[in-house]
């Protein structure tokens, strides 16, 4: 009997997993279209893309939090996936302040909670695209100017991830910035169907340093491959992995559900885990150089 409910439960959950959390998440209002949402040929385009450009989500309320004046170091924006902040973004800014604090380096940490704007799967890749373009925009209206910038994505929230870092280069192409590293941990790639691979085009292509963290074994679909504009980081085989774990809640469903996609969060438990701040001799972040670590290269790290 009991072997009857787990595969009952999986047979719910595993199809859920496999359309990256397919449910249907409360209707979200609509509004205009922002520039990364520029109309593209209708033939090149997706059905779900379509969709999407016809009624564009109302992204407008979409703000960080209030920062405290004064002089800070830079800022650290991290975008969770669809099922919201968790464990891992938790643990990842956890990390990111402890690293600083070594370093006596103040920077701002925030994981952006993007829950209220996901009307659904087929239109999460979109609404991360325009909240990561508004939270760029934010950013490049600092003043005084940021002195660093490193924004981290996971799963999905990777196009936001992106996007943000592309609306921040684009508001300074007429005027100096700071270097801006990009991290994306297990990151869904695809905006419409699941063989587009929007992802695989475009990630880090804006970004100083742009650096992929993922694992090659993962069921959740588009998320198992190096990204070409990206450092690559495979941490399928990492010892530390055997150690990762979930908390049991009693809730067998959400239990096996945070089981089958134990894999799709280890990249950014991994990141936590070995997250480092390096600063130069004048106590400055650095951000690492394309020059040194290639975008393409795939280091599988042990």
């Amino acid at each position: 009997a009991v072997h009857r409910m787990i595969a009952l439960a999986l047979a719910l959950i595993l199809p859920i997993a496999h359309l990256k959390l397919a449910l249907t998440l409360p209707t979200v209002p609509y509004g205009p279209k922002t520039a990364l949402q520029r109309p593209t040929p209708a033939a090149s385009m997706s059905p779900k893309e379509a969709r999407y450009r016809a009624r564009p989500t109302d992204v407008s309320a979409a703000k960080l939090s209030a920062r405290p004046k004064g002089p800070y170091d830079g800022v650290v924006v991290i975008f969770h996936g669809a099922g919201g902040p968790d464990r891992e973004t938790d643990d990842l800014k956890a990390a990111v302040l402890a690293a600083d604090r070594r370093c006596n380096v103040n920077r701002l940490v925030e994981v952006f909670d993007w829950r209220q704007w996901l009307g659904g799967s087929d239109r999460a890749a979109f609404e991360g695209q325009a909240i990561g373009e508004a939270v760029g925009k934010q950013l490049a209206a600092d003043e005084p100017p940021l002195r660093s910038l490193h924004v981290i994505g996971t799963s999905v929230g990777a196009f936001a991830a992106d996007a943000c870092v592309s609306s921040f280069v684009s508001e300074h192409h007429d005027r100096p910035r700071c270097r801006v590293r990009l991290s994306l941990t297990d990151p869904f790639t695809s905006r419409g169907d699941l063989t587009e691979g929007w992802g695989l085009r475009n990630f880090g292509r804006t970004a100083d340093f742009a650096e992929q963290i993922f694992t090659t074994d993962g069921i959740v679909p588009t998320t198992n491959d190096p990204l070409p504009l990206c450092y690559c980081l495979d941490v399928t085989r990492v010892a530390e992995r055997k150690t990762f774990r979930r908390p049991w809640t009693g809730n067998l469903i959400k239990d096996l559900g945070a089981w089958v996609l134990l894999g799709h969060q280890w990249p950014m438990g991994y990141l936590a885990r070995r997250f480092e701040t390096v600063v130069d001799a004048d106590g400055l972040i650095v951000v690492p150089h394309h020059d040194d670590l290639p975008r393409g290269t795939i280091r599988r790290v042990k």
